[in-house]
């Protein structure tokens, strides 16, 4: 359930950019099939358009990594926080924003 989940998730995200083309009937169309994806699967954009990212760090607490988190946050417009009991960096936002902040952390 949750692969499938994953593939209309990821089908949403091609046919909202598909509905920014040019072509106004191919636009249309496209932006339909995605509201009708949508409401079947109760899903809003938001849910289709955001992402969060792990990457490793410690259990304890260190003020360097702090900030450089805090910088991987401002420079790729998305929040993080840090999950002591598993000793990740987690980082939630745009798809490709939040994997290079986690990428880079």
């Amino acid at each position: 359930m949750n692969d499938n989940l994953e593939a209309v998730k990821k089908r949403i995200k091609k046919l909202l950019a598909l509905s920014k083309s040019p072509n106004e009937n191919e636009a249309m169309a496209a932006l339909e099939k995605a509201q009708e994806l949508m409401q079947e699967y109760r899903l809003s954009e938001g849910d289709c358009k955001y992402e969060a990212h792990e990457a490793k760090a410690t259990k304890r607490y260190s003020q360097w990594r702090s900030v450089i988190a805090q910088s991987m946050e401002y420079l790729y417009c998305c929040k993080g926080w840090r999950d002591a009991t598993r000793g990740r960096a987690v980082f939630f936002g745009e798809g490709i924003d939040a994997l290079m902040a986690s990428e880079m952390f």
